[in-house]
C-alpha cells in the first residue's frame, strides 16, 4: 500500500487503524465475491482491533450489496437494510482470535505504513505472524506496505 494514495496509519483512541488498506481489502472481498466465494469461506484477519472494527463495517456493506446482486439477477437494487448487515456472514477478527481456525479465503490486513517504516510490536512477533499467514486453506491475500514491512 506504500504507493496507494490515503492508505496511512492513524492512531486513534482504540488503536491503530488504515482506512486506506480497509478500502483495498474491500474491494479484494468484492472480487472474491464476484468470482464465486461465498461470504462465510472468507475471514478477514488484522493484527489489530481497530482495523478489524473499520473491516467489520466495511464487510458488511459489501455483503449487503452482494446479497442484493443475488437476489436481483446482478444489479443492486435500492437498499433499505443498514450498513451493518451482512456481518456475521465474513468474519473479521485480530490475528489472535484467529488462532486455531482457519477458512478457505483469508484476507490479511497489516495496518502499517508509515514513514519511519516502523512496524510496531504485534508484526515484530514472528509466532503471531506464523498464525495470521497459515489460517488460509486456499487462498491467502496479504495487504499492507512493503516498504513498512521490509
Amino acid at each position: 500500500t506504500s504507493m496507494v494514495p490515503g492508505a496511512a496509519e492513524k492512531t486513534q483512541q482504540d488503536g491503530v487503524c488504515n482506512p486506506g488498506e480497509a478500502a483495498l481489502v474491500s474491494r479484494l472481498l468484492q472480487g472474491l465475491l464476484d468470482a464465486g466465494a461465498v461470504p462465510a469461506d472468507v475471514g478477514l484477519v488484522s493484527p489489530y482491533k481497530a482495523q478489524v472494527a473499520v473491516l467489520q463495517r466495511m464487510a458488511g456493506e459489501v455483503v449487503s450489496t452482494w446479497q442484493q446482486q443475488q437476489q436481483y439477477g446482478g444489479e443492486a437494487q435500492p437498499s433499505t437494510a443498514t450498513s451493518g448487515s451482512g456481518t456475521d456472514l465474513v468474519e473479521a477478527l485480530t490475528i489472535d482470535k484467529y488462532q486455531g481456525r482457519d477458512k478457505p479465503c483469508i484476507i490479511l490486513s497489516f495496518v502499517r505504513a508509515n514513514s519511519k517504516h516502523q512496524t510496531g510490536r504485534l508484526l515484530a512477533d514472528w509466532q503471531r505472524i506464523n498464525v495470521a499467514i497459515t489460517r488460509a486453506k486456499t487462498k491467502l491475500l496479504m495487504v499492507g506496505s512493503a516498504q513498512t514491512l521490509a
